[in-house]
């Protein structure tokens, strides 16, 4: 600024107050400061909260070993959130160091069938069974809760006729494969069709195996 220049103060009148530099003002600086905000704290711990919990969450599923997993059996919990910067402080760079950990209830989908056929098994006619083998489950949703999990869905299946195992087992071990069709189809007038498979596929095989271990029994709904 030059000198000779007339200043003013806000605070007083201009006729009584006034000043003039006599010399002129030189120097001064400028730059631009980037300040660390509250806004931007949220943002990025709220991104890597995602990303940390989206591995977390894949890592658990791949250790499930093909069992059924859905993310809301997961529980994921923040150990340690820290930042580098405070709010308001002036830096072009704020980093977070955040440590989680990610736990699950994992079901059997087979165990869960069993379950169910055990159930809603005990309000049909006695002569019917619900097989677990025959139940099929659909739309099925978790919620974790904190001492287990709800599942929900729709499960599908039909009644077949009920016998005891193992007492079909005796009749037939032994028995050329003619009667035993036979004693199969006696168990109920709902079994309308009886076939029988051998593993491995030997043609010349016409009996039942007398070891009733190997034997079992495979029932197809209509």
């Amino acid at each position: 600024m030059e000198a000779g220049q007339d200043f003013n103060f806000v605070e007083f009148d201009e006729l009584s107050y006034s000043a003039v530099n006599k010399a002129a003002f030189t120097g001064g600086a400028e730059r631009q400061v980037t300040v660390v905000t509250q806004d931007d704290m949220d943002k990025l711990e709220k991104s890597l909260l995602a990303s940390l919990s989206q591995k977390a969450k894949d890592d658990l599923k791949n250790q499930a070993g093909g069992k059924d997993l859905q993310d809301g059996a997961i529980v994921v919990d923040v150990k340690k959130s820290q930042f580098d910067k405070s709010a308001d402080e002036e830096a072009a760079l704020v980093n977070l160091d955040m440590e989680v950990e990610a736990n699950a209830l994992i079901y059997s989908e087979d165990d869960l069938k069993k379950m169910l056929a055990e159930i809603f098994g005990q309000d049909i006619e006695k002569n019917q069974q619900i097989r677990s083998e025959n139940i099929n489950l659909t739309d099925l949703q978790i919620e974790r809760l904190v001492n287990g999990m709800t599942i929900s869905g729709i499960m599908k299946t039909k009644l077949v006729p009920k016998f005891a195992e193992d007492e079909l087992k005796d009749k037939i071990r032994g028995k050329s494969i003619k009667d035993a069709r036979a004693q199969v189809k006696s168990i109920s007038q709902d079994v309308s069709q009886v076939e029988v498979n051998f593993k491995p596929n030997i043609p010349i095989i016409g009996t039942i195996p007398k070891n009733k271990d190997k034997i079992s029994f495979k029932i197809e709904t209509i």
